[in-house]
């Protein structure tokens, strides 16, 4: 090998190791089977069977090594995700459930980087996440030793969850083949992740704290129970008093009501009427008797003269 194959051969191992680390970091995967990588694969497969046909002879594809050799180094040590290993259990399947999280933060929260294609496909292309909420920072505080038999004793930094919920989604968009969806999960931090043994145990200032935050939310719970039952109570009544006063009997009632009424308001109509036509007499009867005077006092007038 001589001096420019060398100084060559350097280049493609630089090369990879950019590639790889850039490739790791913007995926945040932790094993190099993005589609990135597999796409690279694939096509150094491709290629190197168009070589050894004959059809293609630009590059050898023994240059593929060393390129290879960088990609691996820069994917595994340089852009290599953190992670951290949770624990939860999943009482409903009986299982103790270990398995590496890549979280980014985002805000107050977190995103759980999902190691799968389509889930990188979602955020490269449509920004489209998947949403983690938490009660408490994730700090993986705890050691967990794994060890299996004719295997060596595993080491890794664990953070202990009391709760994960299922995920839930919402369709961000439908397209012709499959509907875009942003899923979000919830978790609950175990108070003994972030507390210590010895603390729990021995520390009464934490002991008493735990005891008054326990009263603080049994207090809550019963005034959320007393207040909702008398809500549930005053509502009983409302719809108590709707029915009964949409009740047949209550119906009936109100439509004699409603008739008397109306009998009511139709007599003072008449005796109203009645009055009237007693009063037009009165007038009448009045001005007769005027007319009648009138006309005694012009006779005895008239007769005066003759």
């Amino acid at each position: 090998m001589d001096t420019l194959q060398m100084v060559i051969g350097t280049i493609v191992v630089l090369v990879g190791v950019w590639i790889g680390g850039q490739v790791a970091k913007k995926s945040g995967f932790i094993y190099p089977w993005d589609f990135v990588t597999l796409s690279i694969v694939i096509l150094s497969v491709i290629y190197t069977t168009l070589y050894v046909a004959g059809e293609l002879t630009v590059i050898d594809p023994i240059w593929l090594i060393p390129f290879y050799l960088g990609y691996v180094v820069g994917y595994s040590l340089i852009g290599l995700s953190s992670y951290m290993m949770v624990n939860y259990q999943s009482y409903r399947h009986k299982r103790v459930i270990t398995e590496p999280w890549v979280v980014w933060p985002k805000g107050e929260d977190y995103v759980l980087i999902e190691q799968s294609n389509r889930a990188l496909w979602n955020r490269w292309v449509h920004k489209v996440h998947h949403n983690l909420t938490t009660n408490e920072p994730l700090e993986a505080d705890w050691t967990g030793t794994h060890k299996q038999p004719a295997f060596p004793t595993f080491n890794n930094r664990v953070i202990y969850l009391d709760y994960v919920s299922q995920p839930e989604y919402r369709i961000v968009k439908k397209g012709k083949l499959r509907e875009i969806r942003e899923y979000s999960t919830s978790v609950l931090v175990a108070r003994a992740s972030y507390e210590s043994k010895a603390v729990l145990g021995e520390e009464e200032g934490f002991v008493l704290y735990l005891q008054r935050h326990v009263f603080e939310l049994e207090r809550t719970i019963h005034r959320m129970e007393l207040e909702q039952g008398l809500k549930v109570m005053e509502m009983a009544m409302n719809m108590d008093l709707m029915a009964d006063r949409t009740s047949p009997a209550n119906r009936a009632y109100a439509l004699m009501e409603l008739k008397a009424e109306f009998k009511k308001k139709s007599e003072n109509v008449v005796q109203t009427e009645a009055d009237l036509i007693q009063k037009e007499e009165q007038v009448q009867k009045k001005e007769d008797e005027k007319l009648e005077v009138i006309n005694a006092v012009t006779t005895g007038n008239n007769t005066a003269e003759a």
